[in-house]
């Protein structure tokens, strides 16, 4: 019962971690670029495994990834 929901939850959190990645990196206008990583930075810290992703974000900002 819980597996489908589970699953779910995880693909529908990857696919809004992916949208508002891409859309933090690519988008040309500087306000949605911002609002872009406000939400990225919003589902990283509250998703399950946020902090994994938080990790790997900062390992990225700092330049070693």
């Amino acid at each position: 019962m819980f597996g489908p929901l589970v699953g779910a939850y995880a693909v529908v959190t990857l696919l809004l971690l992916a949208i508002a990645g891409l859309t933090a990196v690519r988008e040309a206008d500087a306000g949605r670029r911002r609002d872009a990583y406000r939400v990225l930075k919003l589902l990283t810290t509250t998703a399950g495994g946020g902090g994994i992703t938080a990790a790997v974000l900062k390992l990225h900002e700092s330049g070693l990834l």
